[in-house]
């Protein structure tokens, strides 16, 4: 079992499950994290066996990944030459994902 409270974090945020499959223990995270949100980057937990006094303290820290696919607007009209020589160019774009669009 999941002893609440957790020690960081958010038990609604994170719902982790513990199930047993053929024998084997797993920790699932039902909920989607992401990244970022700041109240879902780390959680530290302890797992113990129901009547037991011992527990395991788990740490997850969610890590940054390219969840979503790039949002590229073009400010100003741009030419660069395809054949041109490597250099700076005054084409200015804004970048952003749909967390931050």
């Amino acid at each position: 079992e999941i002893v609440q409270p957790m020690v960081i974090g958010s038990f609604n945020l994170l719902s982790p499950e513990i199930r047993n499959e053929n024998g084997a223990w797993y920790l699932y995270i039902t909920n989607r994290q992401d990244y970022e949100t700041p109240t879902m980057r780390r959680y530290t937990f302890d797992v113990r066996v129901p009547d037991e006094t011992r527990a395991a303290r788990v740490s997850l820290s969610i890590e940054n990944i390219d969840d979503n696919d790039p949002i590229v607007r073009v400010l100003d009209a741009c030419q660069v030459p395809e054949l041109g020589e490597p250099r700076l160019t005054d084409c200015v774009y804004q970048v952003s994902d749909e967390d931050r669009a």
